[in-house]
């Protein structure tokens, strides 16, 4: 699986992490293990903040988004960190869930039935409020496209500025800055809608250049 990039590639790369991301490339599964060990953090804590800490997927989409970020990084040229690269990578394969997840349940209300929810019984009412917020982000989330829905969870849910997102998702600032006024006017029009959108992100109108 690991049949990745030329190793030369990295010689003039600062990432902190070239030297196991040449080795796990020589087949080194030490290297490849503490490539997970560095990686599995970040990619979980950016599952947790789009999908919420209570998805019950939430293990085996860690376990799966971390052989993504392994077997991908066969095409990965270093445009960025690869901390940033197993972030992008994790927030892909979060968005994919949230419109496979919305997919379904549109199924499953044609045919009549409603997908089950765990109730937390020991307290009713935080877990209402945490389920209602992490529904009105989905929905927010797929009323985007992809390219813009990837945007906002990186400047907005998971706090990068713009520089570091365009880094991350490698394209130039002004495409991310564009992007996230496309994602402001419609989140404008989501508030309208649902008024309680406007607390749920930590995202507002002022400049984003940093």
């Amino acid at each position: 699986m690991l049949a990745l990039v030329d190793p030369r590639s990295l010689q003039a790369s600062p990432d902190p992490l070239s030297e196991e991301i040449r080795a796990a490339l020589g087949g080194d599964t030490s290297a490849t293990r503490r490539l997970c060990v560095e990686l599995g953090p970040i990619v979980l804590r950016t599952l947790r903040r789009v999908l919420g800490a209570s998805h019950p997927d939430l293990e085996d989409l860690l376990q799966d988004t971390l052989i993504g970020v392994l077997d991908g990084l066969r095409t990965f040229k270093g445009e960025s960190s690869v901390r940033h690269y197993a972030r992008r990578v994790a927030t892909l394969r979060a968005l994919e869930t949230i419109r496979n997840t919305r997919t379904q349940h549109r199924k499953l209300e044609e045919l009549g039935f409603e997908k089950a929810v765990p109730d937390d019984t020991s307290n009713p009412r935080l877990a209402f409020v945490t389920k209602r917020r992490e529904q009105l982000l989905h929905e927010l989330l797929s009323s985007l496209s992809p390219a813009h829905a990837e945007t906002l969870v990186l400047q907005a849910v998971l706090g990068h500025s713009v520089a570091e997102t365009a880094e991350i998702v490698g394209v130039p600032v002004n495409t991310v800055r564009g992007r996230l006024q496309t994602a402001k006017q419609t989140l404008r029009e989501k508030i309208l809608e649902t008024p309680e959108l406007s607390e749920l992100l930590e995202f507002d109108d002022h400049d984003h250049s940093r």
